[in-house]
């Protein structure tokens, strides 16, 4: 029964985990979301569709993956294992050419500093900034994931955007 859970909704689960997750701990967090979805087979009420109720346990173990890999802060998910982030977003500028490649390497440049930026949230404004930002999914969707008001969804994306402001405004100094 649980190949079965793996092989129908398989796709979905890696997604959300590719998404968010480094390539390399892919697996890992689908497998959790898999176990922790089969665990808690008895308490699915069948309220919401099926795939919506695993996409949460997915979304979660993926802030809980972020939440123990802990300060990883100066790491970019893109960048090679134990390299510097500001050496790494130096490198990539200096691997700029001429015209044809500007465009591809500000849209590459801006990927790894939005990724550095939600790195330094907690995990869950990280997954609220994600799901908002850029997912376009509603701040009411944001809330039931996250199982919160919608008051405190709305101030916690507040707050994240404002970390993210500040740290843009260090980066000039």
């Amino acid at each position: 029964m649980f190949d079965v859970l793996v092989e129908r909704y398989g796709p979905q689960v890696f997604a959300i985990a590719g998404k968010r997750i480094p390539p390399q701990d892919v697996a890992y967090v689908a497998q959790t979301a898999f176990v922790a979805a089969w665990r808690s087979l008895p308490d699915y009420a069948g309220r919401k569709p099926f795939v919506n109720w695993l996409s949460v346990i997915a979304m979660r173990c993926c802030c809980d993956y972020w939440r123990q890999r802990g300060a990883a802060k100066n790491q970019a998910v893109g960048a090679p294992e134990g390299v510097d982030m500001q050496d790494f977003l130096e490198y990539v500028s200096a691997g700029r050419s001429v015209d044809g490649h500007e465009n591809r390497t500000r849209r590459a440049e801006a990927a790894e500093l939005t990724n550095w930026l939600l790195e330094q949230l907690k995990p869950e404004d990280r997954l609220l900034m994600d799901m908002v930002y850029l997912q376009g999914r509603l701040l009411k969707e944001a809330a039931e994931v996250l199982n919160w008001s919608i008051a405190k969804t709305k101030i916690r994306a507040m707050r994240a955007r404002h970390k993210m402001r500040l740290l843009i405004a260090g980066m000039d100094g």
